[in-house]
């Protein structure tokens, strides 16, 4: 995929574990802020601000799918109204 001028991509995470994502910021993106697969586990997402997401998204916005991933938190994120969080 060609991103473009402007294109952004947020954390993705494959087959992980143990993980920290705090006090980011994110925005602009084309996609999710932070995407896992389902091979990861303990992922811990908290006191992040998330904004303007899924620019190339036509239906919903994502802005955290964690896959599935087992033993994971996501707390205290500020995120725009309207975005799913999977």
């Amino acid at each position: 995929m060609r991103l473009g001028r402007d294109g952004g991509t947020g954390i993705i995470l494959e087959g992980t574990s143990d993980i920290a994502i705090s006090g980011n910021v994110f925005g602009g993106l084309f996609g999710e802020a932070v995407r896992a697969d389902g091979n990861c586990n303990s992922i811990s997402v908290t006191g992040n601000i998330m904004t303007d997401l899924g620019r190339r998204a036509s239906g919903p916005k994502t802005a955290i799918d964690l896959g599935g991933a087992k033993g994971s938190i996501v707390k205290f994120n500020t995120i725009t109204k309207g975005m799913i969080v999977k």
